[in-house]
């Protein structure tokens, strides 16, 4: 069981949910890692669409040169 398995284990949805509950209490950004399909973002989606995500659905890892090249 992997708390990234939030499509399959039902515990490991349970445990993203309270994180990104208690980051919203504290009033913090949210940054979800490893999504990588689109059935993990609207997972995520149930809690809320209140947050930022990382992992190859949107880019793959890239050297920080060249990030540096995206105008953000």
């Amino acid at each position: 069981m992997g708390w990234n398995n939030i499509l399959k284990d039902e515990i490991s949805f349970e445990i993203v949910k309270t994180a990104i509950t208690l980051s919203k209490k504290l009033k913090t950004k949210t940054i979800v890692e490893f999504v990588e399909n689109k059935e993990t973002e609207e997972k995520l989606k149930e809690i809320t669409d209140d947050f930022y995500i990382q992992g190859y659905l949107h880019s793959k890892a890239i050297p920080f040169e060249e990030l540096k090249k995206f105008k953000i």
